[in-house]
């Protein structure tokens, strides 16, 4: 029996050391992270609700985890930090091996994209271990395993990140912290509403608070198997002689994303116990299964081919060799794969979207709170979600804009006390409660308004407007007719704005106008869409010919603020000012004047100091291509993959922000494909750095799937499938053939589900 599990093993073994010398979507290194290198070394894991990073550790493996809604806070009408809460850590679970060697014969530690697999492979002495790791999101389940050649022993430990607290409940003082029973661990919590740290190094010590019905519960189940021994001590969970150990964990929070509940539901921890007792019955081979069935219906949807790289090298030795000599379009590719692949990880339907850490956060006082940032961050992460084809992944921003409605409607009326404005908008920093934090940033409701609309032109469906969007327009709309200015020239301007971060308040702030005047546009084409008419409405409509527009400055500039102030070479980081480029669309080709203006505001801009964030390289790469300049917009790429990305392919801010994996995702969709105001525009600009590639499956607006080969530069091929009938109109930069006809322009009538070929 001995020898064929032997036999199974060494199978094993060999066909995953084969699957790691193969595939194009590997993040791979040859040594451990470092035990401190959290956010720049190790590899993460998510199915949206349940986070993971995880070192590979050869002694000691270390998984860091999060729950997307392991919040501190609460509304925060009180508009205080502490009620603004923070996003927390879950805690660190760790894998000691006893003898593990020091120095293996062979290491390797890989991230899969194209399977969302961690894997781990050691060799030394003539033993051999293969340690696997995924999170299923069909099974809400994280799965880690250890496979040997050779008897296992050592202990399992996991760590809260609030060990040691101390709450009173009915008079009976409780301990917070993690038992172990039999070849279980569990994990009760409770996270107070409000928290306060009791050293300057803001680390736990023993605090005592009673309990409030606004205070945050969570879960963690563990239960482990092996086909040696696994038994529980006062401390640790302790495994001997195994060749084959087996981990399975659940978890979750009592938040629900319900106001009328204050959102909370403590019966979502009672449904533990069964999930883990369903992911023990259906074994490991079967979640494997359908954990990866679940997501290639995600990942597989797009391909990109941009060219050969050094696929051979491990991520750290390739991007600096990238840095050093350029090259590598397999690299670049592979960028935006992983940016889908951490967009499908860390927002999927029904759990919180992606705050500017995703959901991976090894921090209880993060920075920035790993909020949601809404005047560019949390936008900027869902840019890739429509034409990447990931339009499912966009929902929970959907979502939690509705559910911040209630708390933002009581906050709005505190912008002027005299004269509460109606409606709501959002301040900078928002909560998974709807509480918000720090300056107010008037037009942030609207411009998230433009991503429902966006979702709504790629996946035309009136049900998703008239019930989803359509109400939140509303509540939009009430705030800017309560809220804008009329000057005495009958001007109509947003009062009292402020550039993103930048520059005084004042009003007809570029930012606010461009991004009002939007909306508008946005919610009197939802209106004639749904067949609406009413006397909002027609006050909207009277209003948007009366909205400040852009202004062109002394040095040809397009003006960030009404007075002609803005300055060359200013190092600023936000472009806020060329939001109608985009991801607006305003500014376009029947706008030349305006797109020259904005074209000698982005060169002005400049790329050094203040410029080099995770963020600032994707929109920027995105403006260049709008404004058809493909080898600024790669320029933009490579400075994103030189200057702010880590050995893990994460970027950073500095420190670690998601928004630069996510925006790259839309930057790059904006190189091959753009939708204009009446055509599809395929590979829109020059691409000297990819002479040769192909893409499919990436969507444009209008419900169309969009796929292309180029050689030479020069587009050979395009196929689109449509999923509604209509009138399909595409435009391309050199001539293509369809029916007998060659030309850079087409107006093809189609039906549901036909495919319309295109050839050189």
């Amino acid at each position: 029996m001995k020898s064929h599990c032997l036999l199974i093993f060494f199978c094993t073994v060999f066909i995953s050391i084969l699957s790691l010398s193969a595939g194009e979507w590997l993040l791979f290194q040859t040594t451990p992270a470092n035990r401190n290198q959290w956010g720049s070394e190790y590899f993460p894991l998510g199915n949206g609700a349940l986070g993971a990073m995880l070192s590979g550790g050869i002694e000691e493996d270390v998984l860091q985890l999060n729950l997307d809604s392991l919040w501190s806070g609460d509304m925060n009408l009180e508009r205080g930090a502490r009620s603004m809460g923070r996003y927390q850590s879950l805690g660190e679970l760790r894998i000691l091996l006893e003898k593990a060697p020091r120095q293996p014969d062979f290491y390797r530690r890989e991230l899969d994209l194209a399977r969302a697999l961690h894997t781990v492979v050691i060799k030394a002495g003539g033993t051999s271990q293969i340690r696997t790791a995924y999170i299923s999101a069909p099974d809400q389940v994280l799965v880690y395993s250890i496979f040997s050649s050779q008897p296992l022993t050592g202990r399992i430990v996991l760590e809260d990140s609030r060990q040691g607290m101390v709450y009173h409940e009915n008079g009976i003082s409780k301990r917070l912290g993690t038992r172990y029973e039999g070849q279980d661990i569990l994990l009760d919590g409770l996270l107070p509403r409000q928290l306060k740290y009791l050293d300057a190094a803001k680390k736990w010590r023993e605090m005592k608070f009673g309990v409030t019905s606004g205070d945050m519960l969570y879960a963690v189940r563990i239960r482990v198997s092996g086909d040696g021994v696994v038994a529980s001590e006062e401390k640790a969970l302790r495994f001997r002689d195994c060749r084959k150990l087996t981990l399975l964990l659940v978890g979750d929070t009592t938040y629900e994303q319900n106001p009328a509940s204050k959102f909370r539901n403590p019966d979502k921890l009672k449904r533990l116990p069964e999930r883990l007792v369903k992911a023990a019955a259906a074994g490991e081979s079967e979640l494997r299964k359908r954990h990866i069935a679940d997501y290639r219906q995600y990942f597989d949807r797009v391909s990109l081919n941009l060219g050969s790289g050094r696929n051979e090298l491990p991520l750290t030795k390739r991007l600096a060799e990238f840095r050093k000599n350029g090259g590598d379009p397999a690299l670049q590719a592979l960028l935006f794969q992983y940016g889908r692949y951490l967009l499908i990880s860390s927002s999927r339907p029904g759990t919180l979207p992606a705050n500017l850490q995703g959901i991976w956060n090894n921090s209880n006082t993060p920075p920035w709170n790993s909020d949601f940032h809404t005047n560019i961050n949390l936008q900027m992460n869902y840019w890739g979600a429509e034409p990447a084809n990931l339009a499912e992944c966009h929902l929970p921003l959907f979502h939690l804009m509705n559910a911040s409605i209630p708390a933002a409607e009581q906050d709005t009326q505190s912008i002027d006390k005299k004269h509460p404005p109606e409606g709501f908008t959002f301040r900078t920093s928002l909560n998974p409660f709807g509480g918000g934090e720090w300056k107010w940033n008037y037009p942030s409701a609207a411009w998230l308004a433009l991503h429902m609309f966006s979702h709504y032109e790629y996946n035309p469906d009136e049900i998703f407007l008239r019930q989803i969007a359509w109400p939140y327009f509303e509540g939009c709309m009430k705030f800017w007719l309560s809220y804008l200015k009329e000057r005495p020239d009958g001007i109509v301007v947003v009062p009292r704005g402020w550039s993103p971060e930048h520059g005084p308040v004042e009003d007809g702030v570029s930012y606010d106008q461009q991004i009002v005047t939007e909306f508008f546009d946005v919610f009197l084409e939802s209106a004639r869409i749904l067949r609406i008419q009413n006397n909002m409405i027609r006050k909207a409509a009277a209003i948007r010919p009366r909205l400040l527009g852009p202004k062109i400055g002394n040095w040809g500039q397009l003006q960030e603020w009404e007075t002609d102030r803005d300055r060359k070479g200013d190092t600023h980081r936000h472009t806020s000012h060329l939001f109608a480029v985009y991801p607006g669309n305003a500014i376009n080709a029947a706008t030349p004047d305006l797109l020259c203006a904005a074209r000698i505001s982005l060169e002005g801009r400049a790329t050094t100091g203040d410029s080099r964030r995770s963020w600032t390289w994707p929109w920027r790469c995105a403006l260049w291509a709008r404004l058809g300049n493909g080898t600024r917009a790669t320029e933009m790429l490579f400075s994103l993959l030189r200057c702010n990305t880590m050995n893990n392919l994460f970027t950073t801010h500095p420190p670690f922000q998601i928004d630069g994996n996510l925006g790259i995702i839309g930057a790059i969709c904006e190189m091959l494909l753009q939708n204009e105001t009446d055509r599809i525009f395929i590979l829109p600009v020059d691409l000297p750095e990819w002479p040769d590639g192909s893409f499919s499956g990436l969507r444009a607006k209008g419900g169309y799937t969009i796929g292309a080969e180029w050689a030479n530069g020069i587009i050979t091929r395009a196929e689109i499938k449509a999923s509604r009938p209509g009138i399909l109109k595409l435009r391309f930069r050199t001539p293509l053939q369809y029916d007998g006809r060659s030309a850079r322009t087409f107006a093809i009538p189609v039906k549901a589900g036909q495919i319309i070929l295109l050839n050189r």
